[in-house]
């Protein structure tokens, strides 16, 4: 199969997002309480002592939730922030925190190097996108940094998708630098 370009990724994409984004919030609540509460009751998260997830925007699986529920467990949980091309794990104590809005349009949390973690200690990242294959397949936005981060990480993290149905396609054309994913995670359940 020949190596897929970005332009052919970005067609394969646009029907994803036009679909999740037809959903109403209403629909998109209701599932995302679903996932969540399927998500928590794996063994990789229960076990786990520091884990990433990614603050939701526009119609994403909601991870507010999520990220509340792992913190009040005693978790150590960080989420992403943007330095030019590259991805940085950062520690957060609550949901509630002084976010300021990326120019991409997500949540970030505030530039304070102490609370920088190492890839090398997460244990599980929980992993958007805006369509998975059922090979472990991913692709994102396009802009490459969940590949490039996650392509940092220790041998045994798990890096567990979380999507909606509808987001899931039989087969994605993958390019060498495309990390697969361990797990995805629907309103349906466990798809693997």
């Amino acid at each position: 199969m020949p190596e897929p370009t970005a332009e052919s990724k970005s067609h394969i994409r646009k029907p994803y997002i036009v679909r999740r984004n037809g959903l109403s919030k209403k629909l998109v609540a209701l599932k995302s309480e679903v996932i969540k509460n399927h998500i928590l009751q794996l063994p990789a998260l229960l076990n786990a002592k520091t884990i990433m997830a990614y603050l939701s925007f526009n119609n994403e699986v909601r991870t507010d939730e999520i990220i509340s529920e792992l913190i009040k467990n005693g978790k150590t949980v960080c989420v992403p922030k943007l330095f030019g091309k590259k991805m940085v794990p950062y520690k957060i104590f609550s949901i509630n925190e002084d976010f300021f809005i990326d120019r991409y349009g997500i949540r970030e949390p505030q530039n304070d190097i102490s609370r920088e973690v190492d890839p090398q200690d997460i244990d599980v990242v929980i992993v958007p996108g805006v369509v998975f294959d059922l090979h472990g397949g991913r692709y994102g936005y396009g802009g490459g940094y969940y590949d490039r981060f996650l392509a940092t990480l220790k041998p045994t993290a798990k890096k567990i998708a979380i999507a909606f149905d509808l987001q899931i396609s039989k087969k994605l054309p993958l390019s060498d630098s495309d990390v697969r994913i361990d797990s995805l995670i629907t309103e349906s359940g466990i798809i693997f």
